[in-house]
């Protein structure tokens, strides 16, 4: 597979990438068998915790009946909203793990059918023809799971209005916190089904996926061992060059944003933004409808404040930092159920409301991951470049002090998973942030249960805090989609046939056993010019298994590819000149 108009290798080289013979030069990938064992530990976490939920449900209604709204848990203000930030941290992490499986099933499903190209993708949003835990339908069902999880935790503990009693005593001076079993059902369910999806993508492709990595290079190498193929000439050539002809290219000292790479992203960017503009109209809103509909003649008066717990006035009647919605009163209008089936229906349509409300906030979560994922792919690749120590041509720009000072120890090829999300810093904040947007989220709408109605409290001091972390991820967001790297290797963005392209050596195994490593830079004159010598040709760069094999970039040269003739060819080059530099002297000697 090679493009029109591209120049053939020379005869060694082509042994090494002719299409249907490459992959016997290629060395072993790492097949991530402990990436593996941790996906089935993360399913069958997913199943204790989906047993967990119903377990609970079933005790408390056996043990309470469905004349009671709950168990009852005594707790301070801050320890309920500990404990509910706690639940919804775990079930993140769970989740994390249940959606790399269906991330991995949609990438090799992807390959089959050569629709392939990012190591990333939006695996809710991108359908598989041949895998069917991959279709469309799925997805869906995935998605709504996945809200609907986020809802039901918002759920779990119902505070009581401070007007009920409990055993006769009135919730004055400490809150009283009702474990909600039918959110217990409604969570175990939307787990269920979504670790039933993992389990189906295990077990459809658990010996068909050539890795489990989520290292762009380990899928390369696992990619070029079947049909990718490498194309020569375009050593110097970045994602975003993809579409144009091999050509020599003079070396840039930053590169292209992913957006330019992935122009969808603009759209990304704009439904983040529109939830921001959407959480700043609705702390607004709250604070002019919560001074509209208190009563003239109220004990306390409206004031403004921002306090983070719903303000009373004297006799309880109404708050005044919040909006109450309330659900359907028990008895009134045509309501014919009993008062525990009126209880559990208005459980389940606190849920759905909840469902709508979270429901845009988690796909923008999740289209979020293909922003962090890509950098981090393009992290990765960026571990292999070589620091400028040295400057081939006075011509070259000054590159980023942060990029000299930066330790690049190469590329190892056995990156694990689980080590490269741990150590990731936009991962790990984005993980935090799903984690405290849904908490956020339902602490802004807080579900109380109010003489025989749940109501939900809407206080604009927390929709402040809501609106800030929202604040927070939009501009983080923006800066990932328009962050252009240092340096002058080609930006890939986890783009497999441009790194490919990139790396013509894919180095050798150490000799203490500590695995191979990749560094990326020059590697010589690919091919004089003119016969003005070593410096003026066009040069090649690539990537090398030990750091002396590869050196300074030098800016404003061409380069272009050339298979493996980098470093090997330039060393054989300084010997053929030292060896007539020594017949030089002996016979200026004789």
């Amino acid at each position: 597979m090679k493009r029109s108009g591209e120049e053939t290798f020379e005869a060694e080289d082509a042994l090494i990438y002719k299409d249907g013979e490459h992959k016997h030069f290629l060395p072993d990938f790492d097949p991530s068998t402990i990436t593996k064992q941790a996906c089935i530990i993360a399913v069958l976490v997913g199943a204790l915790l989906c047993i967990t939920c119903f377990v609970l449900a079933s005790a408390i209604f056996a043990t309470y009946g469905n004349e009671v709204l709950g168990h009852f848990l005594h707790l301070s203000p801050s320890g309920a909203e500990v404990i509910a930030l706690t639940v919804n941290f775990v079930l993140t992490l769970c989740l994390e793990g249940l959606a790399f499986i269906h991330a991995t099933s949609l990438r090799w499903a992807l390959y089959k059918e050569d629709r392939l190209e990012f190591n990333t993708n939006l695996r809710l949003l991108t359908s598989a023809r041949i895998s069917k835990p991959n279709k469309w339908y799925i997805n869906a069902l995935s998605a709504a799971c996945l809200i609907l999880c986020y809802a039901a935790t918002s759920q779990i503990f119902l505070t009581l209005d401070p007007k009920e009693k409990v055993d006769g005593v009135e919730q004055v001076t400490f809150t009283t916190i009702v474990v909600n079993p039918v959110a217990l059902i409604v969570l175990g369910i939307g787990l269920l089904v979504y670790t039933v999806i993992a389990v189906w993508c295990l077990a459809s492709n658990l010996r068909q996926c050539p890795t489990w990595s989520s290292s762009p290079m380990t899928n390369t190498l696992a990619a070029l061992h079947q049909r990718l193929t490498h194309h020569p000439n375009r050593c110097m050539m970045p994602v975003h060059s993809k579409l144009i002809p091999s050509q020599p290219m003079a070396p840039s000292p930053k590169q292209q944003p992913l957006q330019a790479a992935l122009p969808g992203l603009k759209y990304l960017t704009t439904l983040i933004w529109a939830l921001t503009f959407l959480s700043f109209a609705w702390f607004l809103s709250m604070i002019f409808v919560s001074r509209s509909i208190r009563p003239g003649g109220a004990k306390t008066p409206w004031h403004f404040t921002m306090s983070w717990s719903i303000v009373w006035d004297g006799g309880y009647a109404d708050p005044i930092n919040s909006v109450p919605i309330s659900m359907f009163s028990y008895g009134s209008g045509n309501n014919t159920y009993t008062r525990s089936t009126a209880r559990n229906v208005q459980y389940l349509y606190s849920i759905l409301f909840l469902v709508a409300i979270q429901g845009l906030q988690t796909i923008g979560l999740h289209c979020i991951e293909l922003v962090v994922n890509a950098n981090r792919d393009e992290d990765i690749w960026r571990r292999a470049a070589v620091p400028p120590f040295t400057t081939l041509f006075p011509s070259s720009p000054q590159l980023p002090k942060r990029f000299a000072l930066r330790r690049h120890h190469g590329i190892p090829l056995t990156l694990s998973s689980i080590a490269s999300a741990a150590t990731s810093a936009p991962y790990l904040y984005l993980l935090t942030m799903k984690a405290s947007l849904h908490w956020s989220l339902g602490q802004s709408v807080l579900p109380t249960y109010s003489s025989g109605n749940i109501v939900f409290y809407m206080t604009y001091g927390r929709i402040f805090v809501y609106l800030l972390l929202v604040i927070s991820l939009a501009n983080f967001t923006q800066y990932m989609c328009l962050r252009r790297p240092d340096g002058p290797q080609p930006a890939a963005w986890g783009h497999l046939q441009t790194l490919a392209d990139l790396v013509d050596d894919w180095g050798r195994e150490d000799a203490m056993g500590g695995g191979r490593v990749l560094f990326w830079g020059d590697k010589g004159v690919s091919q004089a010019v003119g016969g003005e010598g070593e410096e003026e040709g066009v040069r090649h760069a690539g990537t090398a298994g030990e750091r002396g094999e590869v050196g300074d970039v030098a800016f404003g040269a061409f380069y272009e590819g050339g298979g493996r003739r980098g470093s090997g060819e330039g060393r054989r080059r300084r010997k053929r000149r030292l060896s007539l530099c020594v017949e030089e002297v002996v016979k200026m000697a004789i």
